[in-house]
This record gives structure tokens, C-alpha cells and sequence, in this order.
């Protein structure tokens, strides 16, 4: 939060990623700060030397914190440099309002694609692409203060934007992460309504369990992979009445594991979410009303559930393949183009594949 007020780009590297995507991922961002977290040192062990060598001799680090802390009572602890805390000189001018401006197209966060087209990829997140689409979802799914939200995705992972993650960029810094487990969406959207977020330990992440841990929290909204639906629901008999909201991005959702969580969960709407990298969030949707409203819904759908229709100010087209300029029609198969706001500001460093995006 204090690198987004400060006009930073904030973005997550994995510890537990292979050490070459490490320091290819490093190379792509070209992080000017560099920031560890002290429960991932104690986790996962610090960052290793090969990836520490790069990083001291491919890049320029302006500054690092080397064991990031935030201790019950709220204070940051950067951790011990020379002596002393390396925060320890700030202390005093934490009340000073930074001065920086930040507006719709200042770029709060870096995502990077899986690099199945060669190298990955970094794609610039907006402003724009954090907030705006707030007021609607709240208005148009009855999200409030009063909701509990789960965090059931690693920080490393793009849902932290809607539900995207934290290294520092130029000024990037690069953040190790805390835990292993689901967020712009599950950090962003409660923080934006003044709601709480729920976060389980990583051992409560399993078949059974997880369900059992959703009632006793009174967890009134969640968002999911369909992978992650899948340990909600596998093996688990604990109904939790309480949801009202699941959300899913990420992969297909199948009517299967979409029946199964609405048998556990009678009370809650299925939402399915369709976005990509470079839309910077999801950007349609698809709702399945709870099974307390509509039993039977579920029985007129095909076995994959459709990504429904844009969001506010979204249209998605079918053009085909051949000809661009041409709309498909009823059942013909094209490719999904999407025109909104709030899109990527573009690839880090690659205009001639933001030209080909745009």
C-alpha cells in the first residue's frame, strides 16, 4: 500500500519458483528496490545466492529491506542493516503526505504472462484497472462493508489486482511471499469496501477442511479458481449457509464442481469471471443464481459454464479469423476480442507487442 501511495509499480516474485524464472522474471521487470518478506525468509529460506548474484550484478538496486515485519501492534520492521533497523531512519517522516500524484494511468503493478510463447512478458497494470469497476460490482452483486471476503491465492498470482502483487518497479521492488495459498481481487475489493478479509493458514487449504473453516468464519464471499472449488468442495460434507458470493476466474468452470458448491453452499450465487493478463482483471461474467433461487438452473446449461456477457463499459466480439473486420455470426467459432476500458498500459519495454495488443 505504502509503494501504490508513493507512485511505485508493485509486483510479487515467487520464492518457490524455479531459480532461472526467478531471475528471468528479475531481468523482465529490472526492479530498482528490492524488498524481502521475513516470513518468507523463515518459510522458504532467503533468497538464494545464485538469484542475489544477478541481482547484484544485472541490476541497479537503489535500496532493499531485507526482512520486511509487520509486528501485531502495526509497526514495520525492515529488518537489522549496520546496526540498526533499515527503516529506523524513516520513522520520522512517516506523517509527511508524499506529494506524488497518482491518477487513472499511473501504473500500480507489474503481472508478467507464463511465457508459453517464449519469453514472459510484463504486462503494466492501470489505475484505472483497480478501481473502476468497484462501485458496479458492489452495486450489481450486493457487496458491502458488512462481508467477509476469503484470501485463498498466493500474492504472486494476478488475482491480487481485481484480486494483482508486489515487487517494487523502477521504483519496482521485489517482494518474496508470504504465504502459498489465493488476490487485485482478494486484496483490492474488500480494502476498497472497508470489508475483512479472511485469511486461513496454508494447512487449512485442503480437501475437507476448507469448507469446515468457511462456516466457522462466517466467509460471505469468495474467490476461486476452479482448482481451488475443487478442494472447497472435494470430500467435504460441512454446508457453509453463510456464502452469498463465489467468484471464479482463471480456467474453465465446469457444471459439475459448480453443482457440488451449490449443494454446500445453498444460499450462494455463482459468479464466473473471464479476464486475461493484459485485460488486468476480469472483465465479464456469468451468473448461476443460488440454488435456494433456482434449483433446477443448472439443467439447462451446457457441461462448460459461458463466460456470459461484458462487464460495465465491456463489449466482447467474435471476429473471425480471416477477416478482422468481420463480426461472427450465431455458433461460428472466431476469435474473442475485447474492447474497454481499463486494459494493460502495455508490455515493459516492448512497444512492437503493445502496438500488436493494442
Amino acid at each position: 500500500m505504502g509503494a501504490l501511495k508513493a507512485g511505485a509499480t508493485v509486483s510479487v516474485l515467487d520464492p518457490q519458483y524455479p531459480l532461472e524464472r526467478q531471475k528471468v522474471l528479475l531481468d523482465v521487470a529490472r526492479p530498482r528496490f528490492l524488498v524481502c518478506i521475513q516470513r518468507a525468509n523463515e518459510e522458504f529460506g532467503k533468497p538464494s545466492d545464485m538469484v542475489m548474484d544477478f541481482v547484484a550484478n544485472n541490476l541497479s538496486i537503489k535500496a532493499a529491506v531485507p526482512a520486511l515485519e509487520l509486528s501485531d501492534n502495526g509497526e514495520l520492521k525492515g529488518g537489522n542493516v549496520n546496526g540498526q533497523d533499515c527503516l529506523q531512519p524513516q520513522v520520522s517522516d512517516k506523517e509527511d503526505i508524499s506529494g506524488v500524484l497518482v491518477g487513472p494511468d499511473s501504473v500500480p503493478t507489474l503481472s508478467f504472462t507464463s511465457g508459453s510463447e517464449g519469453r514472459p512478458k510484463g504486462v503494466q497494470g492501470r489505475h484505472f484497472s483497480l478501481t473502476y469497476y468497484f462501485p458496479w460490482m458492489a452495486e450489481r452483486f450486493g457487496l458491502s462493508e458488512e462481508d467477509k471476503f476469503t484470501m485463498l491465492s498466493g500474492i504472486a498470482h494476478d488475482p491480487i489486482q481485481v484480486s494483482h502483487y508486489f515487487i517494487l518497479v523502477a521504483p519496482i521492488s521485489f517482494m518474496w511471499k508470504i504465504w502459498r495459498i489465493q488476490i487485485k481481487r482478494d486484496i483490492f475489493t474488500p480494502l476498497f469496501l472497508g470489508a475483512k478479509l479472511v485469511i486461513p493458514p496454508a494447512d487449512v487449504i485442503s480437501y475437507e477442511l476448507l469448507a469446515e473453516w468457511m462456516k466457522e468464519h462466517g466467509v460471505t464471499v469468495t474467490h476461486l479458481t476452479p482448482a481451488m472449488g475443487q478442494i472447497l468442495v472435494g470430500g467435504a460434507i460441512t454446508q457453509f449457509p453463510s456464502l452469498r458470493n463465489a467468484f471464479f476466474v482463471g480456467d474453465l468452470l465446469i457444471k459439475k464442481d459448480c453443482r457440488k458448491l451449490r449443494d454446500l453452499a445453498p444460499n450462494a450465487t455463482v459468479i464466473n469471471l473471464y479476464g486475461s493478463t493484459e485485460s488486468q482483471r476480469a472483465v465479464s461474467f456469468f451468473e448461476v443464481p443460488s440454488k435456494a433461487r433456482d434449483a433446477d438452473f443448472l439443467e439447462h446449461l451446457p457441461d462448460v459454464i459461458p463466460l456470459g456477457q461484458g462487464m460495465l463499459d465491456v463489449q466482447l466480439l467474435v471476429v473471425d479469423r480471416d477477416n478482422m473486420a468481420r463480426l461472427c455470426g450465431i455458433g461460428e467459432q472466431g476469435e474473442l476480442f475485447l474492447r474497454a476500458g481499463g486494459l494493460a498500459e502495455g508490455y515493459l519495454g516492448d512497444d512492437a507487442k503493445t502496438a500488436e495488443l493494442n
